[in-house]
């Protein structure tokens, strides 16, 4: 059965039980930890105001980040006696950006994350042009001038975003919109290559770190397991530049991992063919030669 999101409240009963469930969930939650609260009779109807106000003010949550929450295009606050809770004009409300526990000590723009959090905390609604909250504040689009073409995508010189809005804005403008065979590999190392250039710049890594770093990434998505070698091939039309004694180095350094493997493929005698299996014996037999 799919579980439908609850519209905010219009009417006194749904705002009661709204406010019945958060405190059916804080009871249970102070008595499993041993913190319930006994209210004197004489106390029931203040005692808990300000945890009722937080509630009341959380219920925002039933918006989402960038709106208002409405129904049929006319807002939806709850209606107590008659009046509207903190109902203001569509036109002038501020824009919700995410929401904060009554501590101040966690912040989310994820409302599932804080709809969890209200289970255990009061939460509260943050609005765009809070001065204390450390959400990043909506930015206007940026027009990144990516060439749609293959060519020119191959060409493009990905910048350093200087934001992680400026980074997700980049990457959809890169994702959202049409592509073919070719576009589309281009459209993923220019999305992969500006979250490197943005978290190598969050860091303040050193070149040796960064070229680690894109290694690792080649790797990765390459499934790589063993040593492995990149040659530029530009670096052929200079003299300076031995690829072939390069390339002799690298093997001559990875030979004890090539003996290594080459035996434990022997023990394992996977039925290879005769070709095979001598080269690997003749791997083994030529590092045990060398040491």
């Amino acid at each position: 059965m799919t579980t439908q999101p609850h519209p905010a409240p219009a009417a006194l009963p749904e705002l009661l039980c709204r406010l019945y469930s958060t405190a059916y969930a804080h009871g249970h939650h102070d008595t499993v930890e041993g913190q319930y609260t006994d209210v004197h009779q004489s106390d029931v109807d203040t005692y808990w105001r300000d945890r009722i106000e937080e509630t009341l003010s959380a219920l925002a949550l039933h918006g989402t980040p960038g709106s208002v929450a409405s129904r049929g295009g006319e807002s939806t606050g709850p209606v107590v006696g008659g009046a509207a809770i903190a109902e203001q004009p569509k036109a002038e409300s501020p824009r919700l950006i995410g929401w904060r526990t009554d501590d101040y000590l966690m912040e989310t723009a994820d409302k599932s994350v804080a709809l969890n959090w209200q289970v255990h905390y009061g939460i509260l609604p943050i609005f765009e042009g809070d001065q204390e909250t450390k959400l990043t504040q909506p930015q206007p689009s940026v027009d990144h001038a990516i060439p749609t073409d293959e060519a020119g995508m191959r060409e493009y010189q990905v910048p350093t975003p200087e934001s992680g809005d400026e980074l997700a804005s980049f990457i959809a403008s890169v994702v959202n919109r049409d592509h073919d065979y070719g576009t589309s590999a281009y459209a993923m190392s220019l999305a992969a290559t500006a979250a490197f250039n943005y978290v190598a710049k969050r860091l303040g890594v050193t070149g040796f770190q960064a070229s680690c770093a894109d290694m690792d990434v080649l790797r990765r998505t390459r499934n790589i397991k063993g040593p492995f070698l990149l040659i530029d091939g530009e670096n052929a039309l200079y003299p300076q530049y031995d690829l072939k004694g390069r390339l002799d180095e690298f093997l001559r350094d990875i030979q004890p991992w090539l003996a290594e493997q080459a035996e434990a493929k022997l023990k394992e005698n996977s039925g290879a063919v005769a070709g095979v299996v001598e080269h690997w014996q003749r791997l083994s037999d030529q590092h045990r030669e060398g040491a």
